[in-house]
């Protein structure tokens, strides 16, 4: 079987051309007709402060303008055009809904602690909380997307309380840096819910990430236990991309039960999902499971000014790290570029080292308050074959 070959993001404004001839490819975003704003939202109002609810702000604000959210406790909140939302330590949203964005220029969401439900969207939407993922862990009690083309999720700490603690379905969502703790079973008796639950024909990757299923119930009465939920469920017609991330399945309460349950699976698989992973996850691999330890794998991690990319994969290879600034995010096609365009900027990491990794850095100051960056390894074979990593993605704080 041959080994698997990421595609990429679809792009904007090329035409179609196929990713081995190309490469990487990025586009950006045309310029905003007008400058972008900034709106100041505090709860408690004051000088300087232009709304005191987030829906208030939105209602005001145009395509590509910046609201800066102050500490403070907010309400339910609808956002359903491209703006960015940058909140801080403090900032409490109760529920977040982002609906029926069809915008190219991505709706940008940082540093902020809310329970977020994105449906029908068919624009990017981006949720960053990297800059300090435990400053937000807590709060964040759980993610759903449904119907959505481009949902991007990095830094998220979720601890959910009644279902999955993020569920996906019929979407194609980035998902980096995460770390979830799957609720316990309730009612009782039943199987603890997966870490992350997904559904339908979604396409999806989870990359340096930590996912726990939850406890499985147990009640007093002589029930037989549930057993301890999946980390990662991929189910339906959905495709999984897991890479450099662990997965442990919940336990089952056998501390008040009198009879004994068993402990989920760290990964479960069903119906003609497919998942190509870089770890077994304790799987024999088959045709729905595939095990590709050497996928390449690209990660960027903030360091004062610089974002620093380091390309994981198999020692002699070549590496390439390709990036660039407000990229058009759309759904993959395949092994194609649809649309495609090229990247602004570029590295070539020569071959790799004998870890199999390859570093280089970006100026962040080369790229406006809010902006997008996302970035993509490649590798080349001896052969010449090219495959491609995951794209990752960072806001420009």
């Amino acid at each position: 079987m041959p080994k698997p070959h990421l595609p990429l993001a679809a792009l904007a404004l090329c035409a179609s051309v196929p990713a081995q001839t190309l490469g990487p490819r990025l586009a950006l975003f045309p310029s905003p007709a007008s400058t972008p704003r900034v709106l100041v939202v505090d709860d408690d109002g004051g000088p300087g402060v232009d709304h005191t609810t987030i829906e208030a702000a939105v209602a005001a604000a145009r395509t590509g303008d910046l609201i800066e959210v102050r500490a403070g406790g907010y309400g339910f909140t609808t956002i359903d055009k491209a703006v960015t939302l940058m909140g801080e330590p403090g900032v409490n949203v109760i529920r977040l809904s982002v609906t029926s964005q069809p915008s190219l220029r991505p709706l940008v969401i940082t540093d902020l602690r809310t329970s977020l439900v994105v449906s029908n969207c068919a624009g990017p939407v981006v949720f960053d909380n990297s800059s300090d993922p435990a400053a937000y862990a807590g709060g964040l009690r759980g993610i759903d997307v449904t119907n959505s083309g481009n949902v991007w999720l990095r830094g998220m700490r979720l601890e959910a309380d009644a279902t999955s603690a993020i569920t996906i379905h019929d979407s194609t969502v980035f998902m980096e840096d995460v770390v979830v703790d799957a609720p316990p079973a309730a009612p009782e008796n039943q199987e603890g819910a997966a870490g992350i639950d997904v559904t339908g024909a979604s396409l999806v990757t989870l990359s340096h990430s930590d996912v726990l299923g939850g406890t499985g119930g147990c009640s007093s009465s002589f029930l037989p236990p549930g057993d301890g939920g999946p980390g990662l469920a991929v189910r339906d017609a959905s495709t999984a991309y897991v890479l450099e991330t662990e997965l442990e399945g919940g336990i089952a309460d056998t501390f008040l039960c009198p009879f004994i349950g068993s402990d989920g699976p760290a990964l479960a698989v069903s119906g003609s999902a497919r998942v190509v992973s870089t770890s077994d996850h304790g799987l024999v691999p088959s045709a729905a499971f595939e095990v590709e330890p050497d996928f390449p794998v690209l990660d960027v991690q903030p360091s004062g000014t610089q974002l620093d990319l380091t390309l994981h994969s198999a020692p002699g290879s070549v590496g390439r790290v390709f990036f660039g600034g407000r990229p058009a995010l759309s759904g993959w096609q395949g092994a194609q570029i649809t649309r495609g365009c090229t990247w602004r900027f570029g590295d070539s990491l020569g071959f790799l080292d004998g870890q199999g990794e390859g570093a280089t850095s970006f100026d962040a100051r080369l790229l406006p308050r809010g902006s997008v960056l996302v970035a993509q390894g490649s590798r080349t074979l001896a052969g010449g074959q090219t495959e491609l990593s995951a794209p990752v993605l960072t806001v420009i704080r």
